[in-house]
């Protein structure tokens, strides 16, 4: 599971499918690495002091990240990022 705190500003995290190689070793130890397949991205608005929750298909079968952009449109509203803090927590 990850668990992602964001704070002081919007942010919008992009989730696109991914293909996973692993090495073969111990599911403790494996390496991974990850290739990106051509396909849909799906876009989530996180607000201002909201809690995001990535758990299964999402956490093991997607890449992800947040928009590096200054200002970014979602659902037809526009955003203007300011500072942002946020709190990152994940586990195997």
């Amino acid at each position: 599971m990850t668990v992602i705190l964001t704070l002081e500003s919007h942010a919008l995290m992009e989730f696109k499918r991914a293909k996973v190689k692993r090495d073969g070793f111990h599911p403790k130890n494996q390496k991974e690495s990850s290739q990106v397949e051509d396909g849909e991205i799906t876009q989530v608005l996180m607000e201002p002091r909201s809690l995001v929750l990535i758990t299964g298909d999402a956490r093991w079968n997607y890449l992800h990240q947040v928009v590096q952009n200054n200002s970014f449109e979602f659902e037809g509203k526009e955003y203007h990022r300011d500072r942002r803090i946020s709190l990152v927590l994940g586990s195997k």
